[in-house]
Formats: structure tokens, sequence, C-alpha cells
């Protein structure tokens, strides 16, 4: 199996994370759970840059706007565009976006 064929799961993230904090890593929220209305709702935001993160809070790993639920209910997705590389995470509480820029 070569690299692009292998399975994102929460330690390919958290890998990418402990790489990449400090080193261009963003966040950017796309939906979050309400509840007002008790579903998720899309959210405006952007790109935000984090400069540290805390392995050891599995839910968030320290990252505002970033959270994970246990249980293997995470879905991962590979964001790779013109400008930007790194993972989307969608699970029940929303989606988010944790990547770096593909440019300097």
């Amino acid at each position: 199996m070569t690299n692009a064929n292998k399975k994102t799961t929460l330690a390919t993230v958290k890998a990418f994370v402990r790489n990449t904090v400090g080193k261009g890593l963003r966040v950017k929220a796309n939906t979050r759970y309400s509840g007002m209305t008790d579903g998720i709702e899309s959210i405006a935001d952007s790109y935000r840059p984090v400069t540290s993160a805390q392995m050891s809070d599995s839910t968030t790993l320290g990252i505002d706007g970033a959270y994970f639920v246990s249980g293997s209910r995470n879905y991962f997705y590979v964001v790779n565009t013109a400008d930007w590389f790194g993972f989307q995470v969608s699970n029940c509480v929303g989606m988010f976006e944790l990547v770096i820029p593909t440019k300097k």
C-alpha cells in the first residue's frame, strides 16, 4: 500500500498537528453544533493561525475551533488545493479544517 492509498486516521491528523504547529498550521471551522436548533449550522470563519497544541487534550488537542469525538466517529478528508494542504475533520459536533499553506 502506498502513502497515497493509506487511510487517514486520528493518529495521522495528530502527527500532522504535532509536526506543523507553530510552522504555519491554521484552523478553520466550517460548521458547529448549535444547542438552539439542536443541530449543526454553518458558520462564517476564516483560517486562523494555531500557535500551540496540547496533545493530552483528546477532544480539541488544545486547538480553538477543533473538536474530535471518541469511538471512531470522526471522518477525515484530505485537503489539497493550490493554496492549502491538510485535513478536513467531520463529526457529530461539526466540521473543521487543519491546514498549512502550500505557497510561501
